[in-house]
């Protein structure tokens, strides 16, 4: 698992040159455009409300004792929660609203490494609206997973001896959710959802690693933001392709 990991982290700098060699650019504008209006509305919900919620719990709290200590731990409990959600939230809506274009780059890329020609099929309206439902469909199953074993973690993060696990456990989690999402890209064209879930279950390695790059994108201001989704599509096919050749 650790060498598909490394793969797919290095598929992005693989990435990076496939598009400037082969002229890929536009896909660029649209994709990032999206993604960074997302990333506004996301940051712009959090810095709204989580003042108040924070302010909501500790309100809760009814003794004098231990009041500073609480409140502490609140704030810090409830700015976890907000980057978790947040993340969560703005990967998945990227995937959703992403996905009609990134499917055709997909195509693309694997047309020009395998040298078929693209089928013009690839850039109609029905194949967009059947990529956008086929990812808002896997969008949602892999919502609730990642929602329920997050929680899950959080919840055990209560343990003084796991303390330490949560955030590289649920970093590793998110990686390997987005992973899938952007390998999809690849797969919608051969296989249906359940052989996509059975895929991705048994190459854990390349979509923990495509969703690290993927994520550390999204940490960077503006930029990570716009260059997130066509990166991610791309070095996603990219590996798919290398991982059917082994």
């Amino acid at each position: 698992m650790i060498t598909n990991i490394t793969k797919g982290i290095l598929n992005y700098f693989k990435a990076l040159g496939f598009i400037r060699k082969h002229k890929l650019h536009s896909y660029f504008y649209i994709s990032g455009i999206i993604s960074l209006l997302l990333g506004c509305l996301i940051f712009f919900i959090a810095y709204s409300y989580s003042d108040n919620l924070a302010s909501f719990f500790q309100n809760l709290y009814p003794f004098e004792n231990g009041k500073e200590i609480y409140d502490g731990t609140i704030t810090v409990l409830i700015g976890l929660i907000i980057i978790v959600v947040g993340i969560l939230l703005l990967k998945y809506l990227i995937l959703i609203f992403t996905g009609p274009f990134m499917g055709p780059l997909s195509e693309k890329v694997e047309s020009i490494v395998l040298n078929n020609p693209q089928s013009k099929e690839s850039l109609s309206i029905s194949k967009m609206g059947y990529e956008f439902v086929r990812g808002l469909r896997i969008s949602v199953r892999n919502i609730v997973r990642e929602l329920f074993f997050t929680v899950l973690i959080l919840l055990l993060s209560f343990i003084p001896l796991l303390a330490f696990l949560t955030t590289p456990v649920i970093f590793v989690l998110q990686s390997y959710y987005v992973g899938f999402g952007n390998i999809d890209y690849y797969l919608e064209r051969r296989a249906n959802v359940k052989q996509s879930i059975r895929y991705i279950r048994q190459n854990k390695g390349l979509a923990i690693g495509n969703g690290i790059g993927f994520l550390v994108l999204l940490m960077i201001p503006v930029i990570g933001l716009f260059l997130a989704p066509v990166l991610g599509t791309v070095a996603g096919t990219l590996s798919a392709i290398e991982n059917s050749k082994d």
